[in-house]
């Protein structure tokens, strides 16, 4: 390993809250208390420190029950307010359709426009109706269900994290992708990782 390439050492605090909400809920409170825990965890731990940069990450479906798809000044002044990076799960929908509904993971860093990725391989019958569209739609009429919209990947598809020594690329992973090792490998491949992450509900 000493003849590999090495560049700048970027420091990365990290830090994860996982709520174990209840299956399903929507609650406008959601947010609030994800960083009522969130606070008195980066209060304990003193973070962020000078020097070095924090991650904050919270799961999937971490704030439900509203359109993180569209633009929100107000995101990016939370995570702006307390000095960190901050990646979640949460949901949307494609702009113009509210059937079209996404599973998505938003990010926010302090001058930076939000990050977006929405699940590239939706669950078969969970998340998303299998088969060609007629039989999909008909699938979700008579389970009187909306099936989500999978996500693309291209060279957007890793959040940067700014650190001191310069970016630091995040690839998220919704739950069930991290067992796809050809949807790992095609994210990869698309837009660069140093780090990986999964925003699951389990």
């Amino acid at each position: 390993w000493f003849l590999l390439p090495r560049g700048p050492e970027r420091k990365l605090d990290v830090v994860m809250i996982q709520p174990n909400f209840d299956p399903g809920l929507r609650a406008p409170g959601m947010e609030g208390e994800m960083w009522r825990r969130s606070d008195l965890a980066l209060a304990r731990y003193g973070l962020p420190l000078p020097g070095r940069a924090t991650l904050l990450l919270w799961p999937e479906s971490s704030v439900m029950g509203r359109n993180d798809a569209e633009p929100n000044p107000r995101l990016e002044a939370e995570a702006q307010r307390r000095g960190v990076a901050w990646l979640y799960g949460t949901e949307g929908a494609r702009p113009g359709d509210p059937y079209l509904r996404l599973n998505l993971v938003r990010g926010e860093a302090p001058g930076r426009p939000p990050f977006l990725q929405a699940k590239v391989v939706p669950m078969a019958f969970g998340e998303r109706m299998p088969g060609p569209a007629a039989v999909r739609e008909w699938l979700d009429a008579r389970f009187d269900w909306h099936s989500e919209e999978p996500g693309e990947l291209s060279p957007r598809s890793s959040f940067a994290v700014p650190t001191p020594t310069g970016e630091l690329a995040v690839h998220p992973l919704i739950c069930s992708e991290a067992l796809l090792a050809d949807r790992v490998q095609e994210g990869v491949r698309a837009a660069g990782a140093d780090l990986l992450t999964n925003h699951t509900n389990d």
